[in-house]
């Protein structure tokens, strides 16, 4: 499909969806993926006559809804559960709460890292509690002036800044959602960091918070661990 699944946890930190942010609601990019040729692919008029004629669906939106089974009705049901997938606690979570020892002296290097404008300046982009600033970035992932090069938010608001710009995803489990960056180009977080450091792959209208990083192998390491220690605790129980 040309880019990435994004992940689903605490999209109600979110205040854009979809990678180029095209959905401005939960509710509207629940439709997106339904109706999406290279997806489902499914009328949303056409699914609204599936589920009337099967039962449990029948009722159990009789019962939410009072005009039942509907396209509208369909998105905010899938949005609801969406905001149900809430990440959970995490080493650095109960660090912040006051538990010193919730994080390793390497964790707590990477979170400095993290927040150092000279070093990782992770931060300039992935603000805390969510780590997203809910903005668009481009990463230099790929030279805007190729052919057919995918723009990102620039195809939704055609402004230049916006050329290459794709939307912060959160961090929070990040462990969990690989492969990374919309192209799903990173398989590793080891190789994101890789790629920060590298500096991209080109420097055509990069976001000027994105410069290669001046950090060291230990260095490196130490914000990986600090990346993990966002992974909730009871992941995958």
């Amino acid at each position: 499909m040309g880019r990435a699944t994004p992940g689903l946890l605490n999209l109600q930190e979110h205040t854009v969806f979809m990678w180029d942010g095209r959905a401005a609601n939960l509710v509207d990019q629940a439709a997106l993926p339904i109706t999406s040729p290279r997806e489902m692919n499914m009328d949303l008029d056409e699914l609204v006559l599936r589920l009337r004629t099967i039962p449990v669906y029948k009722s159990g939106f009789s019962e939410l809804y009072s005009d039942g089974v509907t396209a509208r009705n369909i998105q905010h049901a899938i949005a609801g559960f969406e905001k149900t997938l809430v990440s959970g606690v995490s080493d650095f979570s109960e660090w912040v709460a006051g538990n010193e020892q919730a994080m390793t002296a390497q964790q707590k290097q990477g979170f400095q890292l993290f927040t150092d404008p000279q070093k990782g300046n992770c931060i300039a982009c992935h603000h805390p509690p969510g780590f997203t600033d809910n903005g668009f970035h481009n990463l230099g992932l790929e030279n805007v002036q190729q052919e057919n090069a995918d723009l990102g938010r620039y195809n939704v608001r055609p402004v230049a800044v916006l050329k290459g710009a794709f939307r912060t995803p959160g961090l929070k489990d990040i462990e969990l959602t690989a492969p990374y960056f919309h192209d799903g180009s990173a398989e590793t977080l080891e190789s994101v960091m890789d790629y920060y450091i590298e500096g991209g792959r080109h420097r055509s209208g990069v976001s000027p918070s994105f410069k290669p990083l001046d950090i060291t192998q230990q260095e490196k390491q130490a914000l990986v661990a600090f990346l993990k220690a966002l992974t909730s605790r009871d992941a995958g129980s």
